[in-house]
Order: structure tokens, then sequence, then C-alpha cells
């Protein structure tokens, strides 16, 4: 795909966020209520499957890519080769919860990964954006990832759902490495944390259990300002990885080498 192309799409995706914004916006000024449960702590809203059904719709009218969500599934009628990967509302549990750490994500995934994305966030405006060679956040083009020590260095991660019932639930990892950094921050968004990673407001993340739509569109922007994304055991990561850490080479390779220990530890194994 050529940059002309990427421009394109970039600037499809960028349109179909603001124009599903405004569901989010009305419903964030609602009083709370309205959560379903697809498990003990995970949430679903109307307003999830009310973003995704518009942006599903308008992506697969004016793209010629399959669509991958995370409430409905995969639709269209192309090879998947090419998809976009949408996430209606990550962060639901902020959302619910009246917690303006939220954003609707739209990345597009290729045979080389992950091209492009943009995540906006519909409650504070923030939109970031990126056609795979440079990252813009509200129009501003972001400079690329600066590399610091560990000890300096401000980190975020996420845990699982099933973390009071699954012993390998991230506790570990978070407990050695917050002794080793400046903090930790659980924002409970990993889309929009790794839009925060690309834009240097965090140095480093790391997280288990992620899907794609969580994924796809960050990972194009940390990519783009010279970061990587790969798994606990070093590889690129892909749709299908159980973990994922990202930021600036040298972070992640310290950051590996930390959650290797503590994992070995835990009696984890290598992840």
């Amino acid at each position: 795909m050529d940059a002309r192309e990427r421009k394109r799409w970039q600037e499809l995706a960028e349109r179909v966020a603001r124009e599903a914004a405004p569901l989010v916006v009305e419903a964030f000024a609602r009083p709370r209520g309205g959560e379903e449960h697809k498990g003990r702590i995970d949430l679903v809203t109307e307003t999830d499957r009310a973003v995704e059904e518009r942006v599903r719709a308008l992506l697969l009218s004016e793209s010629p890519f399959v669509v991958q969500g995370e409430e409905e599934g995969l639709s269209g009628e192309g090879d998947g080769v090419w998809r976009w990967v949408v996430d209606p509302i990550d962060g639901t549990t902020n959302f619910a919860h009246r917690v303006p750490h939220l954003a609707t994500s739209i990345g597009l995934w290729g045979p080389s990964g992950a091209v492009l994305g943009v995540i906006l966030n519909p409650v504070t405006g923030e939109l970031f954006s990126t056609d795979g060679e440079e990252v813009t956040l509200g129009g501003r083009r972001l400079p690329p990832l600066g590399s610091r020590p560990l000890s300096e260095s401000l980190l975020a991660t996420g845990f699982p759902y099933d973390r009071q019932t699954n012993a390998d639930n991230n506790v570990a990892e978070a407990d050695a490495l917050l002794m080793r950094c400046r903090g930790i921050r659980r924002f409970g968004a990993a889309a929009l944390d790794l839009a925060w990673l690309a834009a240097g407001r965090i140095d480093g993340f790391w997280e288990p259990g992620l899907q794609p739509w969580d994924v796809v569109a960050g990972l194009s922007m940390v990519r783009a300002v010279g970061g990587v994304g790969v798994t606990y055991g070093g590889e690129p990561w892909s749709p299908g990885a159980r973990t994922l850490v990202a930021g600036h080479p040298a972070m992640v390779e310290a950051l590996r080498g930390e959650i290797a220990g503590a994992r070995r530890a835990a009696g984890h194994g290598a992840g």
C-alpha cells in the first residue's frame, strides 16, 4: 500500500471516528446505568454496540476491507488479509463509571502488520492519528520516542478480567516493576495507553491478554515514532499473541528482562 492510499484510509478512519463520537458524548452525559456483563468484571453497554454498528457500516460502505470489531466479530466480503480492527469504546468500564479516559480505536491491519490507526477520545476531543509514517495529536506531528533509564520511567499496564481466579494475572510483574521505575499507571484503556506512549506521556507499556482491537491502532502509532511492540518472548506482536510489551527498543528490552525475572520467581514460565 503506497503513501497516497494510506493517507486516504487514514482520513476515512478519522472521519468515521468523529462521526461516531456524538453517540459516546451524549451517552456519557447521561446518568450511569444500562451496562451488561460479559463476565463478572467485563462490561458492555448499548453505546458500545451502537458505536460499533455506526463505524462498521461506514467502513464497509467506503472501503474494500473487512471489519473486525470487539462486539460483532468479522464482517465484509474481503479475504481478511486487509482488515479494519475496531474497538468502539476502549475503556468500557471507565465509560460505565463516567471516567473520561476512553477511546474509539480504528486500526488497519495488513500483510506487514499494523498499517495505520486513529484513536479518538470523544469526551476530551483528543485525536491521535497515523498513516504509518508519522503520528499526529490534534494535527501536530509527534517527535520520535526518546530513551531513558527504567528508573526514570513512567509505565502503564493492565490486568486481565479473570485476575481473581487466574494466578498468572500480571500482579507479580507489576510488583517487580514498581520497584524499578518511577511509577506505574493503570488507566484501563490499552489503545489509549499506546497512543499516550507514542505521544511520550508514558515511557513503556506491557499487558497480557489483549485482543487485536486493543492493540492494532495504537501499535501502528508506536511503530511510527520508532518504537516496537513484541511479546514477552520477543516475537513481533501479531493477532493471537497473548502478551505485549511496547516502547522504545531499549525500554522494551529492559521491561522484558524484568518481566521474565518476575515470572520465573512466581512460577509462571516465559509467558
